[in-house]
């Protein structure tokens, strides 16, 4: 918290988890209706997951979510899923 004040690039200092988690806090603070997201979860370390996860499930659980990504997500995060698949006449 002794970092608030300070002026910094902070994108540059920050790991990809804590710029995440950053980008939760922000979700948490304006209570969207929606949230999209590029495959997030996988990337967060499992301490930081296992909290955005609790929040998605309590506090943030009026929220409809999109998630997209590889497959990463662990499993039991989301109670439905749809996946989309490259077939013929499907270019990627």
């Amino acid at each position: 918290m002794a970092s608030l004040d300070v002026d910094e690039h902070w994108e540059k200092l920050l790991s990809e988890s804590e710029k995440h988690c950053v980008s939760f806090a922000r979700v948490i603070l304006n209570r969207p209706q929606w949230l999209v997201m590029d495959d997030t979860l996988p990337q967060l370390d499992p301490d930081a997951r296992d909290r955005i996860v609790t929040l998605l499930r309590g506090p943030l659980a009026h929220l409809g979510l999109i998630d997209i990504g590889n497959g990463g997500t662990p499993q039991g995060v989301f109670t439905r899923t749809v996946e989309i698949l490259a077939g013929e006449g499907v270019a990627l």
